[in-house]
């Protein structure tokens, strides 16, 4: 009988639900690098879908380097399935992210100060070039390790001065909801691998440079813009996946 617990009831293809909920379960640390799953028909009784079934789930798991199926041997768990990682496609804090991938999560502000925007950003954000905005400089921690670097550009008047950096130490989307202000409704990311040797700093700053960075353009439901940041997050200790199902 299938386990009533383990129940897809989502509106997407029977597979793309069970790869979620394996995903969740993954992040959860119920299993740890290198330790099999339970097998096809094992999976598929507590869930109480086919064997074929089961295989898509898997090979989606794969695809997105959280598991690795050795033939004759079974489905086991990668270094990547207990790093933290998130969905290109979904928008929410990093702190967020750390936290739901089961990590305890820290945020770091060493620069709060108010500026003229760069031309970067008010020309993504759709502002005036002599607008002002905060600026923050701000790291991200997954249990006390470094795994991003943030630069960020707040619209004026969200916030108001002085600024101390300790007011920031926290997830942005916390603080917003904290002013009664709406968390951003969508963004628009260019992705880059950056080689850069400027941007990290403290003790625990990476030897080899390398980051996958993140350009993002805010915007509330109305299209109002909100933060333009530019996240620099540290090659091989943050994994992000794209699922693409038809």
């Amino acid at each position: 009988m299938a386990d009533t617990s383990r129940s897809l009831t989502f509106d997407e293809p029977l597979h793309v639900r069970m790869m979620r909920s394996l995903k969740e379960r993954l992040e959860s640390g119920e299993w740890t690098t290198s330790e099999q799953l339970p097998t096809e028909g094992e999976l598929g009784a507590a869930y109480g879908v086919s064997r074929s079934t089961v295989r898509m789930a898997l090979k989606l798991l794969e695809s997105q380097g959280l598991v690795r199926t050795r033939r004759g041997s079974g489905t086991f768990v990668t270094a990547l399935g207990s790093q933290v990682s998130a969905g290109l496609q979904e928008l929410r804090s990093t702190t967020e992210t750390i936290r739901q991938q089961g990590f305890e999560a820290g945020a770091t502000c060493r620069t709060a100060e108010k500026r003229v925007i760069t031309a970067e950003a008010a020309e993504n954000l759709g502002l005036d070039p002599d607008s002002e905005v905060l600026y923050l400089e701000r790291s991200f921690q997954a249990d006390h390790r470094t795994v991003a670097y943030c630069y960020e550009e707040i619209i004026d008047g969200i916030f108001s001065g002085p600024y101390e950096p300790s007011q920031f130490n926290g997830s942005m989307f916390d603080l917003l909801r904290s002013r009664g202000i709406s968390t951003p409704a969508y963004a628009s990311t260019a992705i880059h691998a950056v080689h850069d040797e400027t941007i990290a700093w403290g003790p625990d700053r990476p030897a080899e440079p390398l980051y996958l960075l993140l350009r993002q353009a805010h915007f509330d439901r109305e299209g109002g813009p909100v933060i333009y940041s530019r996240n620099y997050f540290v090659e091989g200790a943050f994994h992000f996946s794209v699922l693409r199902v038809s």
